[in-house]
């Protein structure tokens, strides 16, 4: 099984299992394995026993508050319906799915541009309309910059980029994350007129 899907899936599986028992207090590791053989789940209940450092992570989600599993579960599910609706294949599903969810094309036009440019950093001053990339001298203005404050939080909350200490602006550097987050998008998943870029 793939190791990023079978995370995910562990940690729906596990908000569902606590769920279903949410009246049982101390649920344990053998009961949550015994929950995934009557669900037929053979596959990821083998993936579990065979790697240590799994087993011991799911022990220790069982024991955390159900709320924070739930909060957790949530969290994890918008981030996947944002990335999935711009990943060429799966973007009708995960519209259909979740209309609500979804980074802007704002957030998109700029992670796109800090990757392609080979931006070193990504500057942000204050009260300004525009974002300067330092490495190519270009900035990228936008014609509304009314949400970027909402872009830029979505794209940290994302892990696609990470924001530095500056004393006069905010400081961005991209991550592994955002970089293959952006070479997953189709080459025409352009947005005309969200940005515009300048030397």
């Amino acid at each position: 099984m793939d190791p990023i899907t079978a995370l995910v899936t562990i940690v729906q599986l596990i908000g569902l299992f606590r769920q279903e028992k949410s009246l049982e207090k101390d649920l344990t590791h053998q009961q949550f394995m015994e929950w995934l053989e009557y669900h037929r789940h053979e596959q990821l209940k083998e993936f579990i026993a065979q790697t240590a450092h799994v087993s011991q992570e799911v022990d220790r989600l069982l024991r955390e508050d159900q709320a924070v599993i739930l909060a957790k579960l949530n969290d994890i599910n918008a981030m996947v319906a944002d990335i999935l609706r711009h990943v060429e294949g799966l973007r009708s599903l995960a519209t259909a799915v979740a209309p609500q969810a979804g980074l802007s094309e704002y957030a998109i036009a700029m992670v796109r541009y800090f990757v392609q440019s080979g931006a070193k950093t990504m500057v942000v001053h204050p009260h300004h309309v525009s974002v300067f990339f330092e490495g190519p001298g270009t900035r990228m203005v936008f014609k509304d910059s009314r949400f970027m404050d909402d872009d830029l939080a979505s794209l940290l909350k994302h892990g696609f980029i990470i924001s530095k200490l500056a004393a006069h602006s905010r400081v961005f550097n991209l991550t592994r994350r955002g970089a293959t987050f952006v070479n997953m998008l189709p080459k025409q998943d352009e947005a005309p007129g969200v940005m515009s870029a300048d030397g």
